[in-house]
């Protein structure tokens, strides 16, 4: 047997008990069953169905807690002791007046008025009765620490003459003097003292101060002018 012959017969033997040793190896494995995995059990019982059986606890609603409102101060009503009340009278009526007039005026306690009777028309003051500490004096002071009445007695008097009938216009104080200024004024100039030249009102500016020293005091009462007919003649009538 030569050396190659040899050799071969070795690995043969080799393959062979190799093989023998996997198959014995396998048939002593133990086989490992593999562990199931446990599922979750469900209920069989519909969703809706569970829904309707459970009851959720339902939350309280609170109730709102009222707004508290607001409760206005009282303003105490004034009495006669914090304001007193002032009664103001005259005797006979017609007689006369007061600078308060008669009536009766609430006051601020401690305050200090002046009261002054007037007499009409053919009667005199004669006097204060009432709470007046000075039933002489006109006017009179009066301290309001209490309520207060205080009348103004008066007194007719004798006959008066009759009032004067013939009063003068008042206008007419002015009127020479402005009529002269007028004449002058158109002596040296040629037309009338008005606006245009022609009758009518009286433009001041064109007469002071070369032909009048003012504007006459009664000016807005008498509304002079230059009259018309007779043309030059001053007058107080609108239009004139």
């Amino acid at each position: 047997m030569t050396g190659r012959q040899l050799a071969v017969i070795i690995i043969l033997a080799i393959l062979v008990l190799t093989g023998l040793a996997c198959g014995t190896g396998s048939d002593q494995e133990t086989a490992i069953t593999p562990t199931p995995t446990p599922t979750t059990s469900t209920s069989s019982t519909p969703v809706s169905t569970v829904a309707a059986s459970t009851t959720l606890p339902s939350t309280p609603i609170p109730t709102p807690t009222p707004i508290p409102t607001p409760t206005p101060k009282s303003t105490p009503t004034p009495t006669s002791v914090d304001r007193p009340a002032l009664t103001i009278a005259v005797f006979p009526e017609g007689g006369g007046t007061t600078t308060f007039g008669e009536g009766i005026y609430m006051q601020r306690l401690g305050s200090v008025l002046e009261i002054r009777a007037i007499p009409l028309r053919g009667y005199e003051f004669v006097g204060w009765t009432g709470d007046a500490e000075d039933t002489s004096s006109n006017p009179i002071s009066v301290t309001m620490n209490g309520d207060k009445t205080v009348t103004a007695n008066f007194r007719e008097v004798g006959t008066l003459p009759p009032l004067p009938t013939n009063i003068p216009n008042p206008c007419e104080y002015d009127r020479d003097t402005i009529q002269a200024a007028l004449d002058e004024y158109t002596e040296v100039n040629g037309t009338w003292p008005t606006s245009d030249g022609q009758p009518g009102d009286i433009d001041w500016e064109k007469l002071i101060p070369d032909f009048l020293a003012s504007m006459p005091a009664r000016d807005n009462q008498c509304e002079w002018q230059v009259n018309r007919n007779p043309e030059g003649q001053v007058c107080v009538m609108t239009p004139c």
